[in-house]
Protein backbone atom coordinates (compact mmCIF):
# COMPACT_ATOMS: atom_id res chain seq x y z
CA UNK A 1 0.00 0.00 0.00
CA UNK A 2 1.33 3.49 -0.79
CA UNK A 3 1.96 5.37 2.41
CA UNK A 4 0.57 8.98 3.12
CA UNK A 5 2.32 12.51 4.45
CA UNK A 6 5.53 13.50 3.62
CA UNK A 7 9.10 12.63 4.75
CA UNK A 8 12.32 14.08 5.09
CA UNK A 9 15.62 12.37 4.38
CA UNK A 10 18.96 12.99 5.42
CA UNK A 11 22.14 11.63 3.58
CA UNK A 12 25.73 10.84 4.63
CA UNK A 13 26.60 13.10 1.86
CA UNK A 14 25.32 15.96 3.60
CA UNK A 15 22.02 16.32 1.56
CA UNK A 16 18.22 16.47 2.98
CA UNK A 17 15.42 16.01 0.70
CA UNK A 18 12.15 16.10 1.43
CA UNK A 19 9.70 13.70 -0.92
CA UNK A 20 5.57 12.86 -1.11
CA UNK A 21 5.45 9.34 0.37
CA UNK A 22 2.12 8.79 -2.30
CA UNK A 23 4.19 9.75 -5.01
CA UNK A 24 7.87 9.90 -4.06
CA UNK A 25 7.77 12.81 -5.71
CA UNK A 26 10.98 14.85 -4.55
CA UNK A 27 9.73 17.80 -2.84
CA UNK A 28 13.11 19.31 -1.97
CA UNK A 29 16.70 18.67 -2.00
CA UNK A 30 19.24 20.72 0.28
CA UNK A 31 22.49 21.18 1.81
CA UNK A 32 23.99 23.87 4.42
CA UNK A 33 26.47 25.05 2.07
CA UNK A 34 23.44 25.51 -1.11
CA UNK A 35 20.87 27.51 1.12
CA UNK A 36 22.03 30.77 -0.16
CA UNK A 37 19.23 33.25 -1.49
CA UNK A 38 17.89 36.79 -1.14
CA UNK A 39 15.58 36.46 1.28
CA UNK A 40 17.53 33.85 3.55
CA UNK A 41 17.88 35.55 7.38
CA UNK A 42 20.89 33.94 8.90
CA UNK A 43 20.98 34.56 13.04
CA UNK A 44 24.23 34.33 14.92
CA UNK A 45 25.08 33.91 18.41
CA UNK A 46 26.63 36.95 19.55
CA UNK A 47 29.43 38.07 21.80
CA UNK A 48 27.89 38.16 25.28
CA UNK A 49 27.77 41.70 26.63
CA UNK A 50 27.15 42.71 29.98
CA UNK A 51 24.41 45.39 28.29
CA UNK A 52 22.83 42.66 25.88
CA UNK A 53 23.49 38.95 27.87
CA UNK A 54 23.64 36.54 25.56
CA UNK A 55 21.85 37.00 22.26
CA UNK A 56 21.90 36.60 18.66
CA UNK A 57 22.38 39.45 15.99
CA UNK A 58 20.97 39.14 12.79
CA UNK A 59 23.98 38.88 10.57
CA UNK A 60 24.73 40.93 7.55
CA UNK A 61 27.53 38.47 5.77
CA UNK A 62 26.83 36.31 3.31
CA UNK A 63 26.09 32.80 4.43
CA UNK A 64 28.78 31.32 2.43
CA UNK A 65 31.62 33.72 3.94
CA UNK A 66 30.23 32.42 7.59
CA UNK A 67 30.58 29.15 6.89
CA UNK A 68 34.22 29.53 5.22
CA UNK A 69 35.49 30.73 8.67
CA UNK A 70 34.11 28.11 10.92
CA UNK A 71 36.63 25.30 12.28
CA UNK A 72 35.34 21.92 10.82
CA UNK A 73 35.23 18.82 12.94
CA UNK A 74 37.41 15.80 11.31
CA UNK A 75 34.65 13.69 10.03
CA UNK A 76 33.68 9.81 11.76
CA UNK A 77 32.15 7.63 9.87
CA UNK A 78 29.16 7.22 12.31
CA UNK A 79 28.72 10.74 12.45
CA UNK A 80 29.02 11.84 8.89
CA UNK A 81 26.34 13.43 6.85
CA UNK A 82 22.97 15.00 8.01
CA UNK A 83 22.72 14.16 11.86
CA UNK A 84 19.40 15.53 13.28
CA UNK A 85 16.14 15.70 11.32
CA UNK A 86 13.36 17.74 13.09
CA UNK A 87 9.25 17.93 11.74
CA UNK A 88 7.18 20.86 13.44
CA UNK A 89 4.36 19.99 15.07
CA UNK A 90 2.37 21.34 11.94
CA UNK A 91 4.09 19.59 9.41
CA UNK A 92 5.19 23.19 8.00
CA UNK A 93 8.79 23.20 9.27
CA UNK A 94 11.83 21.11 9.31
CA UNK A 95 14.93 21.80 11.17
CA UNK A 96 18.21 19.44 10.50
CA UNK A 97 21.76 19.62 11.51
CA UNK A 98 24.89 18.43 9.89
CA UNK A 99 28.16 17.22 10.88
CA UNK A 100 30.37 19.45 8.19
CA UNK A 101 29.18 22.65 10.27
CA UNK A 102 27.50 21.59 13.88
CA UNK A 103 26.87 24.37 14.74
CA UNK A 104 24.67 25.50 12.04
CA UNK A 105 20.93 24.62 12.01
CA UNK A 106 18.82 25.22 8.84
CA UNK A 107 15.32 25.71 8.98
CA UNK A 108 12.63 24.74 5.91
CA UNK A 109 9.55 26.50 5.62
CA UNK A 110 8.04 23.61 3.47
CA UNK A 111 5.21 25.94 1.55
CA UNK A 112 8.16 27.89 0.37
CA UNK A 113 10.34 24.79 -0.11
CA UNK A 114 13.69 25.94 0.70
CA UNK A 115 15.64 27.04 3.75
CA UNK A 116 14.63 30.29 5.26
CA UNK A 117 16.39 30.60 8.29
CA UNK A 118 20.14 29.76 9.16
CA UNK A 119 21.40 29.96 13.27
CA UNK A 120 24.58 29.68 13.65
CA UNK A 121 26.36 29.41 17.04
CA UNK A 122 29.53 29.45 18.93
CA UNK A 123 29.37 25.58 19.82
CA UNK A 124 28.45 22.79 18.09
CA UNK A 125 24.62 22.21 18.83
CA UNK A 126 23.66 19.19 20.67
CA UNK A 127 20.39 18.95 20.48
CA UNK A 128 17.10 20.22 19.38
CA UNK A 129 13.53 19.86 19.91
CA UNK A 130 10.26 21.60 18.75
CA UNK A 131 7.39 23.03 21.19
CA UNK A 132 4.72 20.69 21.14
CA UNK A 133 2.28 23.57 21.24
CA UNK A 134 3.16 25.80 18.39
CA UNK A 135 6.80 26.93 16.19
CA UNK A 136 9.02 27.66 19.03
CA UNK A 137 12.25 25.29 17.89
CA UNK A 138 14.42 25.33 21.53
CA UNK A 139 18.16 23.94 21.09
CA UNK A 140 21.15 23.40 22.96
CA UNK A 141 24.95 24.24 22.66
CA UNK A 142 26.81 22.70 25.30
CA UNK A 143 26.31 25.43 27.60
CA UNK A 144 24.47 26.58 30.44
CA UNK A 145 22.23 28.27 27.76
CA UNK A 146 18.50 27.51 25.97
CA UNK A 147 18.42 28.96 22.62
CA UNK A 148 15.08 29.47 20.83
CA UNK A 149 13.47 30.38 17.60
CA UNK A 150 10.24 31.27 16.01
CA UNK A 151 9.07 33.25 13.24
CA UNK A 152 9.25 36.33 15.02
CA UNK A 153 12.68 35.71 16.13
CA UNK A 154 15.28 34.85 18.30
CA UNK A 155 16.34 34.66 21.84
CA UNK A 156 18.74 33.42 24.40
CA UNK A 157 17.98 32.06 27.80
CA UNK A 158 20.88 31.15 30.76
CA UNK A 159 20.14 28.55 33.20
CA UNK A 160 19.55 30.44 36.17
CA UNK A 161 21.49 29.00 39.01
CA UNK A 162 20.54 26.61 41.55
CA UNK A 163 21.55 28.31 44.75
CA UNK A 164 22.41 32.11 44.75
CA UNK A 165 25.99 32.41 44.93
CA UNK A 166 26.75 28.83 44.19
CA UNK A 167 29.06 28.13 41.29
CA UNK A 168 27.13 25.81 39.07
CA UNK A 169 28.83 24.50 35.97
CA UNK A 170 25.51 23.47 34.89
CA UNK A 171 26.15 22.43 31.33
CA UNK A 172 22.64 21.29 29.17
CA UNK A 173 23.25 18.75 26.74
CA UNK A 174 19.56 17.27 25.95
CA UNK A 175 15.92 19.18 26.20
CA UNK A 176 12.48 17.43 25.76
CA UNK A 177 9.30 19.52 25.63
CA UNK A 178 6.48 18.29 27.69
CA UNK A 179 3.23 18.24 25.77
CA UNK A 180 0.92 20.19 27.76
CA UNK A 181 -2.36 17.94 29.39
CA UNK A 182 -4.60 18.82 32.04
CA UNK A 183 -2.70 17.34 35.04
CA UNK A 184 0.09 19.97 34.13
CA UNK A 185 -2.57 22.78 33.45
CA UNK A 186 -4.15 21.43 36.95
CA UNK A 187 -0.52 21.76 38.42
CA UNK A 188 0.31 25.35 37.30
CA UNK A 189 3.39 24.78 34.88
Amino acid sequence: PAARGIVALGSSASVLRIYSCSSWKLLLSTAVDQCQHPSLITYEEDEVSLELGPHYKVSDQPLDDILDRMDRPRQSAARCGITRIEWSPDGSLVAFTDSLFPQVVCIVELAEARVSTVLVHRRAVTDLSWCPEGGVLALLAGSSMVYTWSKDGCSVVEVPEVDEGMVDSFSASSLLWCAPSKKTKENGR
